[in-house]
């Protein structure tokens, strides 16, 4: 047992950052302290006193790198730690003067990237202005990789992608550190880690002019990116870290200004990504890094219109995307393989939700009238299996005239449970079997209203829900898909429904317990209608209703997992097969404790002895 901040205080715990099974963190005694626990009983061990994190740590593999300020000297630092005392040490100074507030980070906006357990970082010392720098964990493994604009003058260099164990970056070649300037240079570069591995990979554009690559997109172990070339204009280009593999992909649109490739994702047959081959208009390509491999795939609307991607996700090997065309105030949806035959135009249909079943993908269709703002209009449930014959609006579905609740839907392999509301504002819940069958009510629950189902959850391909009758008020219903499967389990409502490897957990009057059946359904405990952060872990619930329980099923082993004087709890980090959490005891004193799931008892005692303060 350990009390970071012995006395009245609490510790004050943050940054919690995982590194494979350690957790590492900061508290307060007397001052900030970076810490680790293994989550064990005297498993915890004080790093570094007298410092403030400052940025986000980074982890990469098993070391943990940060930025902090040293209040013994008052200067700032990169450290490094192994998660021991001995291996947590400060790697780089990172300011002559103490009252030099500079950044390691030289260029706002970007991240520190590792590879493997090195970190690749942009920092700037006077003698050599903002330049690449890497450390592979040693202070004297922490250097500039290369002063690549030479003297106090800046290459910006900012790691993007480890690729082929190379490193791509962007070098934007200031001739000062004034980037208000216009004509500088903005290119990509690459490093292979070592002293003189740092270079231009390409200088693209060789005009005055920068090239200003983005959109960086990797895929298929390249960099993808859009790029000026100073001639062709804003074009796609990709990397595979070499010179001769950093290219012009096509020349969509001839003449200086370019295609502006944009929204990229990732299908089974390609890269996708929008452009414009005649400066309007909106475009879909697909490439894999090549000129003959990348093809126009299809025109969005009109040659001549406006029109941009407003939503796009990958599924199942899929890109679905949904576009809007300024010129008639049109929306369309729209699916891709990456390949010409298999894109699709789905429909004019404004999409406000995609549901992934097993092997498609339902959607929720806001009107279907074009002259009516889709804000207003009514819900449309319809589906998609990556075929035009398989992507429908069920005609047969009521209009949905109620409000429509996103949250309560269930999913078995292909199989939608959700409510629904028809003409009469009978809200009752409905079943689409499969991608062809026409969506059914389920049952009528309530023959004289609506029985509003709820908190729906999957328990053994049964879908469990709250539901009223009419009769019987609010209570606990399951179903199999069919009529007669459709039946009241207990007559006592079911919220915030967890399921777990023995059945589930509910909430209604207190902490409940079922495997389906109503002798099966059981009363655990009171609980605080606050209850929050329910957790299923190693086959148990665990929750915090003011302080830390947990459950394993059973009466017995459901209560107060122990923390002595504890007034309140807060879930912090499940980190491998521990879960931490911060405990504030009744004087105000905030502290971490630590639970194994591996050395649960198999009744899950109350008062478990492996719940241990770190």
């Amino acid at each position: 047992m350990q009390d970071f901040n012995p006395g009245i205080d609490d510790s004050s715990i943050s940054d919690p950052t995982a590194v494979a099974d350690l957790l590492f963190f900061t508290a307060f005694h007397e001052g900030t302290a970076l810490w680790r626990t293994d989550g064990s009983e005297g498993g915890s061990s004080k790093l570094l006193d007298q410092i403030d994190l400052e940025g986000t740590p980074t982890a990469a593999d098993n070391l943990l790198y940060f930025q902090y300020y040293d209040y013994a000297d008052h200067h700032k630092y990169l450290g490094r730690s192994d998660g021991t005392p001995s291996g947590t040490f400060p790697l780089l100074l990172m300011d002559d003067d103490p009252m030099n507030d500079s950044s390691v980070f030289c260029l706002y906006g970007f991240e520190p990237q590792p590879a493997g357990s090195s970190l690749y970082f942009p920092w700037t010392a006077p003698e050599t202005g903002c330049e690449l720098w890497r450390s592979d964990g040693t202070a004297a493994g922490t250097q500039m990789v290369q002063d690549i604009l030479a003297g106090s003058d800046s290459s910006h260099a900012t790691p993007l992608a480890y690729i082929n164990e190379l490193m791509l970056l962007r070098l934007v070649l200031f001739p000062t550190d004034d980037t208000s300037q216009e004509g500088l240079d903005d290119e990509l570069g690459v490093t292979d880690g070592t002293a003189v591995g740092a270079k231009l990979l390409l200088n693209i554009n060789q005009t005055p002019n920068s090239s200003e690559p983005s959109f960086f997109t990797k895929y298929n172990n390249l960099l993808f990116f859009s790029a000026d070339d100073g001639t062709a204009g804003y074009e796609l280009w990709s990397s595979d870290g070499t010179a001769t593999g950093t290219n012009i992909i096509t020349d969509l649109r001839p003449g200086k200004f370019g295609s502006s490739p944009r929204k990229m994702a990732a299908t089974k047959n390609g890269l996708v990504f929008f452009a414009s081959a005649d400066g309007s208009g909106l475009e879909m390509y697909t490439s894999d890094g090549t000129s003959a491999g990348t093809t126009l795939i299809e025109v969005i609307g009109e040659p001549s219109c406006e029109a941009y991607v407003r939503e796009i996700i990958e599924w199942n090997g899929y890109a679905f995307f949904t576009v809007t065309i300024y010129s008639d105030d049109t929306y369309e949806f729209w699916r891709t393989d990456g390949s010409i035959e298999g894109t699709l135009r789905l429909g004019q249909y404004y999409v406000e939700k995609m549901i992934p079943a097993a092997n498609q993908l339902y959607f929720i269709q806001r009107g279907v009238d074009p002259e009516v703002s889709p804000t207003h209009a009514p819900a449309y449930l319809g589906f998609s299996d990556g075929t035009a014959a398989g992507t429908h609006i069920h005609q047969g579905l009521p209009v949905h005239s109620c409000s429509l609740d996103y949250e309560s839907w269930a999913v078995i392999g292909d199989q939608l449970y959700f409510a629904w509301c028809d003409s009469e504002s009978d809200q009752e819940l409905w079943q689409a079997a499969n991608p062809y069958s026409q969506p059914a009510r389920v049952k009528d629950i309530n023959l004289q209203g609506s029985s509003n189902p709820e908190s729906l959850a999957v328990f053994a391909n049964e879908v469990y829900f709250t539901a009223d009758d009419g009769l019987h008020g609010p209570a606990l219903w399951k179903t199999d898909g069919t009529n007669s499967g459709t039946k009241l389990v207990i007559e006592k409502p079911a919220y915030d429904i967890t399921p777990y490897s023995g059945g589930f957990f509910f909430i209604e009057d207190g902490l409940w317990v079922s495997d389906g059946t109503a002798e099966g359904t059981e009363r655990l405990a009171d609980i605080n209608v606050s209850v929050s952060d329910m957790i299923v872990a190693g086959d148990h619930l665990f929750y915090i209703d003011k302080i830390l329980k947990g459950s394993d099923g059973s009466v017995a082993g459901t209560g107060v997992i122990d923390a002595p004087n504890a007034a309140e709890f807060n879930s912090l980090l499940l980190v491998g097969n521990k879960f931490f959490f911060d405990v504030e005891n009744q004087l105000g004193d905030r502290e971490l404790w630590a639970l194994n799931l591996n050395n649960l008892p198999n009744d899950f005692q109350i008062f478990m002895p492996s719940i241990v303060r770190e």
